[in-house]
């Protein structure tokens, strides 16, 4: 019987993040021995978690243990061994994140903060100043609460699902902005009847497409 302990590290696709699942992959195979001299045979209850086992910020699933012939396509500089093959056993744990938790974390506040913004178009049209110090105070939010979200993730050279919906949000507020100060214009006109209607209507029309393409982004993410 062996017994083996170590720390283990891969990159791990994140693009889901933070609703992903992952594969926690152990590899092993006999590193003098070919196929034709050790064949790894499961046992009948192979593998098995310990009651011990935790992984903070993970739920577990049911693992899974395969055997198979891995051929190498090289003789590892011995001529009289073309493409050797190897028995190697895979031992796969899938962990996922759980949805709940990470939802009130990380998107609660984005929402919030994109909402407020949205409550600027509420406002009377004649309080120009307070309305885009509402939209620029938001935006400055989301940048600083995604730049913490992002400070605790390796650098990756793809969009992540909460990068795709922090623009989004940033589009949301930027547009909230271009409306109120549209509408300061129609409300220097003097008709601030026109002014407060095109509020209400902007208000609608960018909180119902917000929530439309957010759930676009997440649906195409997780399929």
């Amino acid at each position: 019987m062996l017994r083996n302990q170590g720390k283990f590290n891969a990159k791990l696709p994140l693009g889901r993040y933070p609703f992903d699942a992952q594969d926690l992959v152990v590899a092993f195979e006999d590193s003098n021995s070919d196929s034709s001299d050790v064949v790894f045979v499961p046992d009948t209850r192979p593998i098995a978690y310990s009651d011990d086992l935790t992984l903070p910020g993970w739920k577990f699933e049911s693992p899974s243990l395969e055997v198979l012939d891995n051929r190498y396509a090289t003789d590892f500089g011995d001529p009289s061994a073309a493409d050797p093959s190897y028995s190697r056993v895979l031992l796969t744990v899938p962990v996922i994140r759980p949805r709940g938790p990470y939802t009130i974390k990380l998107f609660l506040p984005m929402l919030l903060v994109a909402l407020t913004a949205a409550l600027a178009l509420s406002v009377h049209p004649r309080y120009v100043e307070g309305r885009i110090g509402i939209g620029i105070t938001a935006l400055l939010t989301l940048v600083a609460l995604q730049l913490t979200t992002n400070s605790s993730l390796p650098e990756v050279d793809y969009l992540l699902l909460i990068d795709k919906l922090y623009i989004l949000s940033y589009a949301f507020v930027v547009l909230t902005l271009a409306v109120i100060v549209r509408n300061s214009w129609v409300d220097a006109t003097g008709d601030i009847t026109r002014a407060a209607r095109a509020d209400r209507l902007g208000l609608a029309f960018l909180t119902a497409t917000y929530f439309l393409v957010a759930a676009l982004i997440a649906t195409l993410s997780l399929t």
